[in-house]
């Protein structure tokens, strides 16, 4: 029979097929911040150009990525709890975890070259790039043979998730500038992103 925590991350695995300097005290606000996501770009307001509607829907695309990087952690956190622990959903639940970083890596690669000389949003790209780069180490020094650091691990992760979710709003709200996503003809969330994922996923699984 399968526990509550088995279910819970099997249907994660079937939905799927930082570090910031933020208080851990600032955790419930982070996520309260970031659930308002969708409003930076559905006012009405000046039609975008092409070139910002791209980099907004790749920012968005990044922000969903985040979504589910705060999805794929709580798995990992909760397989760790387990009595015992089952180190073969450990090495699932972390793969699902790496799969969701290197994800949001190449959609932020990808947003860095497509946003529009001068965006306002350029600066605010490199520190999400900064801070991946600290999630990535996090999430490989994940380890079933270490339960109380990954446990530390998964907690300071779910700070940077949150932390880098609220910094890519901001990084919204400077691409738009003040245009609207919903007065411009064509504008949607696109995956347009996925397609970038595949150099840096092969160059980080030959590291793990």
């Amino acid at each position: 029979m399968r526990s509550s925590v088995q279910t819970a991350f099997i249907f994660l695995l079937a939905s799927t097929a930082s570090v910031l300097a933020i208080p851990a005290s600032n955790f419930k606000d982070l996520e309260a911040r970031a659930s308002s996501v969708p409003m930076a770009a559905a006012s009405a307001g000046t039609p975008c150009s092409s070139g910002v509607a791209a980099l907004a829907n790749g920012i968005m695309s990044n922000i969903a990525d985040q979504r589910n990087e705060q999805n794929a952690v709580s798995a990992v956190g909760d397989v760790l709890a387990e009595q015992p622990m089952d180190s073969t959903m450990f090495d699932s639940a972390k793969t699902s975890l790496m799969n969701f970083v290197v994800s949001g890596i190449n959609i932020r690669i990808n947003n860095q070259k497509i946003a529009p000389a001068g965006n306002a949003a350029i600066p605010g790209l490199a520190v999400v790039a900064m801070a991946q780069m600290e999630e990535l180490n996090l999430t490989m020094s994940l380890s079933a043979t270490d339960l109380a650091g990954s446990n530390a691990t998964v907690t300071t992760l779910k700070k940077d998730f949150a932390g880098g979710i609220v910094k890519n709003m901001e990084n919204l709200q400077m691409a738009l500038g003040g245009c609207s996503l919903a007065a411009t003809p064509g504008a949607s969330i696109t995956n347009r992103n996925q397609a970038m994922t595949a150099p840096v996923t092969q160059r980080v699984r030959r590291r793990l």
